[in-house]
């Protein structure tokens, strides 16, 4: 269907316009359909009840702008930087720059958009990427067949961990494709693991053999992007933390209900053996009644680290410090063991690094089921520890702590 039609069929709709379009920009066009509406017409029907009532009709992911784009996360990010800022975050946006004023303020919240798929668009765009060569492609062609086939969003620091996590798993899984607005790294990158790359994600969503993407951009963006894969149809993994809002994040798990893919986040420790055994042992209540735990994530980070990206150690994009971001791990190890906390005291401070966030907190957690624990959490703690892990009962107990927590001591 082309825009031309769903011009015709909202302009049957009163209090629906759509807005003017240029043909050089079909691009654009071609993700984003923008219209207005005027509430007034339908005696002061909420956006979100008529955007409600499009998802209803089967149109694609409709969304209202419900506040102005100077208070979202991403722009309050780069206020806290510039006041008439340009910021600038991996992941698919680049640089920009905002300059407010009130007819744009008003025009932005009269606004919805429509998320359009390939249903959609006044021409098919151009992919722009590389492939290493024919030889590849043969190579990727034969190779896909009955497999999972991924690509990753974003070539940072944690992005060859997934590569190389995917390889391991050649049997059933293979890496098809990879994107990142630097263009030297996503070139750099494909060309070392043979793969398709692209400097838009978009590009990468567009493909067919393409059926679960990793997401490795910063935390504040993860639920925007894993919204735009889950409407695209592709299963999604997101390196943790999911994003940095609850609010974010009971969206993206709606959203991928909705779309029928499976939504993942990286929590790796789970999957090794130590965990593994201590988790099993509470499951058979080998422990007995759970009275006690001891979680501690004694990590450091010197500010050098910080100071590597624009948004580490950021509220906005990094969503917190030490708790957030490096002891996350012990406590999902906490709630997966132990269940859902009742209550929480704790103290952070940031003691070291000059950051935002905390690079230092401890808290006592009391859970539903009656059992107390400790948490203890810190990138200031110089040289690093293995993260460790302790659970107690009433007739027994154990933890891990040790390298790559292969052994699990029980008491």
């Amino acid at each position: 269907m082309g825009t031309n039609v769903f011009d015709t069929l909202l302009n049957q709709i009163d209090g629906a316009r759509p807005l003017a379009k240029y043909p050089e920009v079909s691009r654009h066009a071609y993700h984003l359909y923008i219209f207005k509406y005027d509430s007034q017409t339908f005696e002061g029907l909420d956006k979100s009840k008529f955007v409600a009532a499009l998802q209803a009709e089967g149109i694609p992911d409709g969304i209202g702008y419900l506040v102005s784009l100077d208070q979202t996360d991403l722009f309050r990010y780069g206020f806290q930087k510039e006041p008439c800022f340009k910021g600038f975050y991996r992941g698919g946006v680049g640089l920009f720059q905002l300059f407010l004023s009130p007819s744009a303020e008003k025009g932005l919240l009269g606004s919805i958009v429509v998320t359009l798929k390939c249903t959609f668009g006044i021409e098919k765009r151009h992919r722009q990427h590389r492939s290493s060569n024919s030889e590849d492609k043969r190579e990727l062609r034969n190779n896909t067949m009955n497999k999972l086939c991924f690509g990753i969003v974003d070539c940072g620091v944690i992005a060859p961990l997934y590569a190389k996590a995917i390889k391991s798993l050649s049997d059933s899984a293979l890496l098809v494709a990879v994107s990142s607005n630097i263009k030297e790294e996503a070139k750099a990158f494909g060309e070392k693991y043979r793969i398709d790359w692209y400097e838009d994600y978009h590009d990468l969503l567009d493909r067919s053999d393409v059926d679960a993407v990793c997401i490795c951009t910063p935390s504040g963006t993860h639920a925007e992007i894993t919204m735009e894969v889950a409407s695209f149809g592709k299963h999604v993994l997101v390196e943790k933390s999911l994003d940095v809002s609850l609010e974010k994040i009971d969206r993206v798990i709606e959203d991928c209900e909705k779309a029928g893919v499976k939504l993942g986040v990286v929590f790796q420790l789970r999957f090794t053996k130590a965990f593994q055994m201590v988790y099993q042992a509470v499951c058979n209540e080998r422990f007995g009644q759970l009275v006690l735990g001891e979680a501690r994530a004694k990590t450091y980070r010197s500010q050098d680290y910080y100071k590597s990206s624009d948004w580490k150690g950021m509220w906005a994009m990094d969503g917190g410090g030490a708790l957030m971001n490096q002891s996350i791990h012990v406590v999902d190890l906490l709630q997966w063991m132990m269940g859902p906390v009742k209550s929480v005291y704790a103290y952070t401070d940031t003691l070291v690094h000059e950051i935002e966030v905390e690079d230092t907190a401890v808290a006592v957690l009391r859970f539903a089921n009656g059992a107390l624990r400790t948490l203890v959490g810190s990138t200031a703690t110089f040289p690093g520890l293995p993260k460790y892990l302790e659970i107690h009962g009433s007739t027994g107990g154990g933890g891990s702590g040790r390298r790559y927590y292969q052994k699990v001591e029980f008491f």
